[in-house]
């Protein structure tokens, strides 16, 4: 069983970015997500009795699964904390399937004089893609690039990249959209002796990368290596489980995208805890070494590659003041 670890992981402002890893998004041509954009009245002012229109444009992309998106449109005037919601709103939803660019119109048939606030929110269902690469190497291969090291008063971890024509793996990378999700096992090189090995802690960060809010994070699924484990998760829902699955079991063909491997992989599926996030929420996943000699292999090291899909509520706010006369 996996049970709950009860901490808090960054607990306050400055110690949640001091925590936060950083990782970096794929750069591709297609805009990815939704947004609303030049939300504003189509005219400087109107007339009480007559209707008030405020436009806004649609952007909007999908990589692989189709984007059901919710609109709300109201207004609040302003020393008043009721709201009054659109008499009409086109379109107050939709379906993103792949590329999208569309305008939205919010009407008020009448409003009375005054100055209001009119607030635009877009929520949709989103999922982000985040992947890591670590080297692995046997302790007793690492420690005699250690001692060679030393004595030419060099590093062992610069000497492994040069003695194996290597190069760093480099930053986590992360699908495009409105979240960053970034990961990291700590040194680029994992040092794993097979007969006393110790558990491995990686790091995640969740970065809002947009203006908008992360309204919370449903669940997490990683898909690491074969001989790894996961022990515990810290950030997920104390009240539940991890769950492990098959690569089948994951929604939306994932397993395709994942490239994911039931003879390669371990599947498992985190509960989260339903809060929204501002800007970034840290998790560490701590995995164990349950095969440690398939997670070295047996050349004088190996890559293994560890990947998570982060499956979130996104919503975007856009606000217009507009005067009644």
């Amino acid at each position: 069983m996996i049970t709950g670890i009860q901490e808090q992981v960054g607990s306050g402002f400055e110690a949640q970015i001091d925590e936060a890893i950083n990782g970096k998004q794929e750069q591709i041509k297609k805009f990815v997500g939704l947004d609303v954009m030049n939300f504003q009245p189509i005219d400087s002012s109107f007339k009480e009795g007559e209707p008030v229109t405020i436009e806004g444009q649609i952007k909007a992309g999908a990589l692989d699964v189709e984007i059901p998106v919710k609109f709300i449109c109201d207004a609040k005037k302003e020393d008043q904390t009721k709201s009054t919601s659109a008499d009409l709103l086109t379109p107050d939803h939709m379906t993103v399937y792949e590329s999208d660019e569309r305008l939205l119109d919010c009407k008020f048939d009448s409003l009375e004089k005054g100055s209001y606030q009119i607030k635009l929110t877009a929520e949709y269902d989103f999922g982000t893609k985040g992947e890591v690469s670590h080297y692995t190497i046997k302790s007793d291969l690492f420690n005699a690039l250690l001692d060679t090291a030393r004595k030419q008063g060099g590093d062992a971890y610069n000497l492994f990249y040069s003695q194996y024509g290597l190069s760093p793996n480099g930053e986590s990378l992360s699908s495009p959209g409105p979240v960053t999700v970034a990961l990291s096992a700590g040194k680029d090189v994992l040092v794993i002796n097979p007969a006393s090995p110790t558990d491995i802690i990686l790091k995640i960060t969740l970065k809002n990368s947009w203006e908008g809010l992360i309204g919370d994070v449903r669940s997490l699924t990683m898909v690491i290596p074969k001989g790894f484990g996961i022990k515990d998760v810290a950030g997920k829902d104390p009240k539940e489980q991890v769950k492990q699955i098959r690569c089948e079991e994951m929604p939306g063909n994932r397993d395709v995208s994942a490239g994911c491997d039931n003879a390669k992989h371990n599947v498992y599926v985190i509960p989260m805890k339903k809060e929204p996030i501002q800007l970034l929420r840290n998790i560490r996943a701590y995995l164990s070494l349950d095969d440690p000699d398939s997670v070295v292999g047996k050349a004088l090291y190996n890559v293994q590659t560890f990947k998570l899909f982060a499956d979130y509520t996104y919503r975007i706010e856009r606000q217009a003041e507009v005067r009644v006369q």
